[in-house]
């Protein structure tokens, strides 16, 4: 009995003392609830400014300024999307956190927000983000379809690698200069 209470209160002690440790998931989680910059891995980021890394767009979100005819659905929409970890794997001295990111299809159909005030947007589109806006003034955005995608974090001992691009970092290394 008395072997049996021991081993119980040690494993009690193992597991508290693991408690306080955050996982490779828990700092995915924090970076996608947060966008804390300072999770990013330093090695991976040290080239750039802090300015640079905040104004970086590592997870999407509603871009546009408030007077953007466009805001109100584009936050209504992008307030509907959701992460979830799916798994995490070490792998060498680094993990994989695969999650899974579920969010309105008809994000993806306005292709753009950010667009809408651009040069570069056409009529088509200008006219699709129109009718969008129109359902969403209309309430007739309450019953969204959704789409899934699943990605995949790196980990690293320093935090998490923003996987920059080759101009992510051209543009965050001019940053420094």
């Amino acid at each position: 009995m008395r072997k049996l209470l021991a081993i119980g209160v040690m494993t009690s002690v193992v597991m508290l003392l693991g408690c306080g440790e955050e996982t490779a998931s828990d700092k995915v989680r924090k970076f996608i609830e947060t966008k804390d910059t300072g999770l990013l891995s330093k090695s991976k980021t040290s080239m750039c400014t802090d300015e640079w890394l905040k104004s970086a767009h590592f997870i999407d979100g509603n871009l546009l300024p408030t007077t953007n005819d466009y805001y109100q659905v584009s936050k209504y929409l992008y307030g509907k999307i959701k992460y979830s970890i799916v798994s995490e794997k070490k792998v060498g001295d680094s993990y994989i956190v695969t999650v899974k990111v579920t969010y309105p299809k008809a994000i993806r159909d306005a292709k753009s927000f950010i667009w809408a005030e651009s040069e570069y947007a056409d009529e088509r589109d200008k006219k699709n983000l129109d009718n969008l806006n129109a359902l969403y003034e209309s309430g007739g955005l309450k019953d969204l379809e959704f789409e899934e995608e699943v990605g995949e974090w790196i980990v690293l001992n320093d935090g998490i690698d923003p996987k920059l691009s080759e101009g992510a970092v051209k543009a965050c290394s001019a940053s420094k200069s």
